[in-house]
């Protein structure tokens, strides 16, 4: 669902992307969407520019195509700084014998953008079209077990006004998945770590500790699942909101069950604490814990 107070949104100027990525930090890092949003903006400032009267995207006019200048300068070294020079400070002989005029009022960064613009008209695009803005996407039916976060991204970019240059504002969703492994849980608190031959476990504490998992939204969350190895000795749990002191939202005496929580339909994301207590102390063969299964209701 796309906004723009007081205009009409133009649906051309919509660019959705998915991927999928490695974890939660390099969520969003797609360069192919990002270079597509940037052409959004360049066009727009283009055309309220008199950039088109003078040139036409693709066939010769006064001026060449801005495909033509953008397949000239393709090998150039830093070539949209050399096109906004030549806008800023006019050219001739570069493309004939009509000069193009000198922009000296026009502002650098506007005319860099426009010059991004055209240098990806003929470049080897990394970019792919649009997604429709209504519809569905269906994950493949394999996918790489390192990248397991689903990265959704959309960008708006309106028309700008007189005076006033294109506005542009992106959203993104994370969409990662169910299980999260141990190597992936990094805020602990008197658990261990053990690598073994490449796949890390969490080895659970003497007495009491625990783990946060960032960010949750539990909308239709029933319980958290842990899956342990050599689970003789026996652990109650408790899901806090917040942190290790917060609310209460789940309770067992029995971790190797899972956790049941209660409802939490706030639509927000959490941090999300699993506090866990040993039955026995000084506990001498502990557990690992593999993963954390989400388990919806």
């Amino acid at each position: 669902m796309v906004s723009d107070k007081g205009a009409a949104v133009n649906k051309s100027r919509i660019y959705v992307s998915n991927t999928y990525t490695e974890g939660l930090d390099m969520a969003g890092a797609k360069l192919g969407h990002q270079q597509a949003a940037q052409t959004l903006v360049g066009k727009a400032i283009m055309l309220k520019a008199d950039c088109s009267t003078c040139h036409k995207i693709s066939t010769k006019s006064i001026g060449p195509a801005f495909t033509q200048v953008s397949a000239k300068y393709q090998t150039k070294a830093k070539a949209a700084d050399y096109i906004t020079s030549k806008v800023i400070n006019g050219s001739k002989g570069v493309w004939g014998e009509v000069p193009m005029p000198a922009h000296p009022t026009m502002k650098a960064a506007d005319v860099k953008e426009i010059a991004e613009w055209i240098m990806t008209l003929s470049a080897k695009s990394t970019t792919g079209p649009s997604l429709p803005a209504t519809g569905k996407i269906v994950p493949p039916a394999e996918t790489n077990k390192d990248k397991s976060v689903l990265n959704i991204k959309a960008t708006y970019s309106d028309l700008g006004a007189a005076g006033l240059k294109p506005l542009s504002n992106t959203k993104v969703l994370n969409l990662r998945s169910n299980v999260i492994n141990a190597a992936d849980i990094k805020d602990i608190s008197d658990f261990g770590r053990k690598d073994a031959d490449g796949v890390q476990s969490l080895i659970l504490p003497q007495k009491a500790g625990w783990i946060k998992l960032k960010g949750i939204d539990l909308t239709n969350v029933a319980a958290f699942n842990l899956n342990l190895e050599n689970a003789n000795a026996d652990y109650s749990a408790e899901i806090r909101l917040g942190g290790k002191d917060g609310q209460v939202i789940g309770k067992q005496g029995s971790i190797a069950s899972g956790v049941a929580i209660s409802p939490v339909t706030d639509g927000k994301f959490h941090d999300v604490y699993i506090v866990v207590k040993a039955a026995q102390e000084d506990v001498k063969d502990r557990p690992l814990l593999k993963a954390v299964t989400v388990k919806p209701i």
